[in-house]
Order: structure tokens, then C-alpha cells, then sequence
């Protein structure tokens, strides 16, 4: 059995993975020995640039606190919901 490698991937190979690059395709999607995580501020930046270029505005410390939500699967209690409702996947507190 070979051993798996565990990576954690900066925000620049993800754009080049959604951007069509074919070696870092081969490497995260074709290899079955490795092991993929991101961090809580790669999702941050990526939801800053998704958001921001649908004009959603969305600010470093909304787009941090979601990340830190959506990578830890916890439900998000705030009372600034239209900060957040746009976000796919994110879990908002129902009072």
C-alpha cells in the first residue's frame, strides 16, 4: 500500500485548478494518494473573490467568520444575516 500525501492548498493552485490547468488537475483530482485541505483563510480569499466580483460587497471580516462557519460545519449565530444569506452552503441560526 502506498503512502498518502497531505497537502495544504494556497488560494493561487485552487484559482489554477477552476481555471482549467491541466497538471494541477492531474495532481488533485487524478492521484488517489493524496489527501487535500485548505485553510480558513484560502476559503476567505476565495469568497472574497467570488463575492466581490458579483458586486455582493462582501467584507474581510464577514468573509473570514463564514470561512472559519463553512470549514468547521458550524452553524453561524449572528444577527447581520444579510451579510451572509448569498453565501452557498452556510448553516445561519433560525431564532
Amino acid at each position: 500500500m502506498e503512502t498518502k500525501i497531505s497537502y495544504l492548498l494556497d488560494t493561487c493552485i485552487l484559482v489554477d485548478f477552476l481555471r482549467g490547468n491541466k497538471s494541477i488537475y492531474d495532481i488533485l483530482v487524478n492521484n488517489k494518494n493524496v489527501d487535500l485541505s485548505i485553510s480558513t483563510i484560502t476559503m476567505m480569499e476565495l469568497m472574497l473573490g467570488a463575492f466581490n466580483n458579483k458586486s455582493h460587497n462582501l467584507l474581510i471580516d464577514d468573509a473570514l467568520i463564514a470561512a472559519t462557519s463553512l470549514v468547521t460545519k458550524l452553524e453561524l449565530m449572528t444577527y447581520n444575516k444579510a451579510d451572509f444569506q448569498y453565501i452557498p452552503n452556510i448553516k445561519l441560526y433560525k431564532s
